[in-house]
């Protein structure tokens, strides 16, 4: 849910950091009340400001609530007059769409699936996705950074293969090479050329 502020969207409202705060808080009360309308429990079960889960440059970008509704069972719509006009706010799927009607949202929970000559039979415990690139690279036999969010999945693997690399700029350095005379000769030119025909590019 995103706060509309003044000078982040055309037709903001919200002028300030304390009137912003204050949205907040009279959002939160109210999401807190909502009821199933069938079996009167509280729909939302957590609220949170993204200044409690996020940093960075970009946080801007990121709504200023992110909200957990009951069991991950109800899927929000981003309305239209048509929805809007309706009295109830809270209604059940769509009947025509039957089967494929949204019943809920995207789970925060994931599946992580590792096979290879490299894994090891062990409990991940929670692993996290920012936990996948940095596994990959160390498969790849490349490093990770230190400045990554996550980190290496030591437990999967049948052995680590690098250590982290304190510096992104450090390793980029290391990997430059020196300029080359070496180029594509007019033969290797042509059967590129060729491949390309071939596969309709050119």
């Amino acid at each position: 849910m995103f706060v509309n502020l003044k000078g982040r969207f055309p037709l903001g409202t919200v002028a300030g950091e304390a009137e912003r705060q204050a949205v907040l808080a009279e959002a939160e009360a109210a999401l807190y009340e909502l009821k199933h309308p069938e079996d009167g429990l509280p729909m939302v079960t957590e609220i949170y400001r993204k200044e409690d889960l996020y940093s960075g440059p970009l946080i801007d970008e990121i709504p200023d609530l992110i909200i957990n509704m009951r069991d991950w069972s109800y899927n929000p719509i981003i309305g239209t007059t048509a929805e809007l006009a309706k009295e109830a706010i809270i209604r059940p799927p769509i009947q025509e769409w039957k089967e494929l009607a949204h019943t809920g949202a995207h789970r925060r929970e994931g599946i992580l699936i590792l096979n290879g000559p490299d894994i090891s039979s062990a409990d991940l415990g929670e692993a996290q996705m920012v936990d996948v690139a940095p596994t990959i690279m160390n498969l790849l036999d490349l490093p990770s950074f230190a400045n990554w969010d996550g980190k290496v999945l030591q437990a999967a693997l049948c052995g680590g293969k690098h250590d982290v690399t304190e510096d992104v700029d450090t390793y980029k350095k290391s990997m430059k090479r020196e300029p080359t005379d070496e180029v594509y000769s007019e033969e290797d030119e042509e059967a590129v050329r060729r491949r390309l025909e071939d596969l309709g590019y050119l």
